[in-house]
C-alpha cells in the first residue's frame, strides 16, 4: 500500500464531506430565503389590511363627526308665545317658521331670520276646538352663504303647563 496513495484518498473523503455538507448548507439558505420571502409577503399584506382597515375607520369616524344633528328645541314660553331654540353650537341662517293652518296665529309672514348658537326666536301660535295638525315647520340653512341644501324640521307646538 502506498502511503501517497491513502492520502489523496483521505483527500477525496474530505472533499465529499465537504460538497455534502456544502449542498446540505445550500439547501438549509434556500429553504431559509424561500421562507423569508413568504414571511416578508405575509407582513406586507398584513400591512396592507391594517393600513386598509386604518382607512376606513377613520372614514366612519370622519361620517359620525359630519353627520348633522337639526339644532332646534322648541318650548312654551308664556300664554301663546313658544320659543324655538337653536341649542347647536353653529348658527343657523334664512331661518324660516312656519305654522299648520289649523293653528291661529297674528301673522303667518315669520321673516326669515339667522340664529345664533343659544338663541332663540319668539312666536305666537294657539290651538283652537278645531286643530287636527299643529305641527310647526322650520326651513333654514346650515351654510351662511346658503349654498347647501334647505333644511326642514317638523314638530308638533309643545304643550302649554297646566
Amino acid at each position: 500500500m502506498d502511503w501517497g496513495a491513502i492520502g489523496t484518498w483521505a483527500a477525496v473523503l474530505v472533499a465529499i464531506a465537504a460538497l455534502w455538507v456544502s449542498i446540505r448548507s445550500d439547501r438549509r439558505n434556500t429553504r431559509s430565503a424561500s421562507d423569508s420571502a413568504a414571511d416578508a409577503k405575509r407582513s406586507a399584506d398584513a400591512a396592507e389590511r391594517a393600513a386598509d382597515a386604518a382607512d376606513r375607520q377613520a372614514t366612519l369616524a370622519e361620517a359620525q363627526a359630519t353627520k348633522y344633528v337639526p339644532p332646534w328645541e322648541m318650548r312654551w314660553n308664556q300664554g301663546d308665545t313658544f320659543l324655538l331654540t337653536n341649542a347647536g353650537d353653529d348658527p343657523e341662517y334664512d331661518v324660516k317658521v312656519e305654522l299648520s293652518e289649523d293653528l291661529l296665529t297674528i301673522s303667518q309672514d315669520f321673516e326669515p331670520q339667522d340664529i345664533d348658537p343659544h338663541s332663540s326666536v319668539k312666536f305666537w301660535a294657539m290651538r283652537h276646538m278645531g286643530s287636527r295638525d299643529d305641527t310647526v315647520t322650520v326651513t333654514w340653512h346650515h351654510n351662511e352663504d346658503r349654498s347647501d341644501d334647505r333644511k326642514s324640521w317638523r314638530h308638533p307646538l309643545p304643550p302649554k303647563p297646566r
